[in-house]
């Protein structure tokens, strides 16, 4: 049951609750705002090689269905504890996604041993600064504060 549970396919896109530091599922709480050019993704079950690939697909889907003039993509990994190589081989393939659009990826949330194993097997190929046990209020702050550093001539300024 344990894992028909965790390999089912599950992520929320979280928005900011009114002016505060606390991001929810928007699904769930429909007053919550994402923040313009940042999507905030969290997968509800920890990572691992039965669901990996499917909630990164979701993952996926969520951000080519975000339209608009996203710059940075968060992705939330508190209720991942640990990572096996099935899942960091679809991380790594998540980021090339990610890179791909043209879009920063920042990773929040990390515990220590998905830190280590993240910065020994993906962050070769991808900034470190990408890794982080930032909160999610964090990420956003960095997301924006950095928003300067990456190149998108077309996109507004935003204000917050």
């Amino acid at each position: 049951m344990m894992l028909r549970q965790f390999s089912q396919l599950t992520i929320s896109v979280l928005g900011r609750l009114g002016q505060g530091h606390d991001y929810v599922n928007m699904r769930t709480h429909p007053e919550a705002r994402q923040i313009a050019g940042v999507i905030i993704l969290r997968p509800n079950e920890p990572l691992f090689f039965a669901n990996a690939e499917r909630i990164l697909t979701q993952a996926r889907a969520s951000i080519l269905n975000a339209g608009g003039t996203l710059h940075t993509v968060i992705l939330s990994l508190e209720e991942s504890p640990d990572l096996d190589s099935s899942s960091l081989e679809c991380l790594h393939d998540f980021f090339g996604f990610v890179g791909g659009k043209g879009l920063r990826l920042l990773l929040a949330r990390l515990k220590d041993p998905v830190y280590d194993i993240m910065k020994n097997n993906i962050a070769p190929d991808f900034p470190a600064d990408s890794l982080s046990a930032l909160s999610v209020a964090e990420a956003v702050h960095l997301a924006l504060a950095d928003k300067s550093t990456i190149n998108h001539p077309a996109e507004q300024p935003t204000g917050e």
